[in-house]
């Protein structure tokens, strides 16, 4: 009988998180880490282009509303993408309050590019796996990632 089968499955799990999954992840995230770096943006500024491209009459208030984040932290990334002069702010004429903000003509193209680059890596995945392990990778990923949620959550509370 080896030393995995005398381990408890408590022990097991322990071992695959820390020698599988920790790497797995890690290798993950810096693998796409590199598709907002080459944009110099964060995921969530490349995200709010892509909304953007879909909705471009979107205000502060609905992509803060989207992004379930409040509007100090939506304010943030759109200064962010301001600054690098990817959107701009149109100020809505019926209320002086509210802006609506629109895609520069370079948002446009980077958020294109992005685009491509999403789709070449889709590609890439697709000739490694089916659609089908693909969701069922998706599924597993979402149902780890909230079961490890509510254990933090739950721990905090303590």
């Amino acid at each position: 009988m080896s030393d995995v089968d005398e381990q408890s499955d408590e022990q097991k799990v322990i071992q695959i998180l820390q020698q599988g999954y920790i790497g797995s992840f890690r290798a993950i995230e810096k693998a796409l880490s590199k598709i907002p770096a080459s944009y110099g943006a964060s995921w969530g500024s490349l995200s709010l282009l892509d909304q953007l491209s879909q909705q471009p009459n979107a205000t502060v208030g609905e992509l803060a509303k989207i992004n379930h984040v409040s509007s100090g932290a939506i304010s943030i990334r759109i200064s962010d993408l301001l600054k690098q002069k990817l959107i701009r702010l149109e100020v809505n004429s019926s209320d002086r309050r509210r802006h609506t903000v629109k895609l520069t003509k370079k948002g446009q193209s980077v958020q294109t590019n992005q685009r491509e680059e999403a789709g070449r890596v889709a590609r890439l995945m697709l000739e490694k796996m089916d659609y089908q392990q693909i969701c069922q990778m998706n599924q597993s990923f979402s149902q780890l990632a909230q079961i490890l949620t509510e254990t933090f959550s739950e721990q905090s509370k303590d």
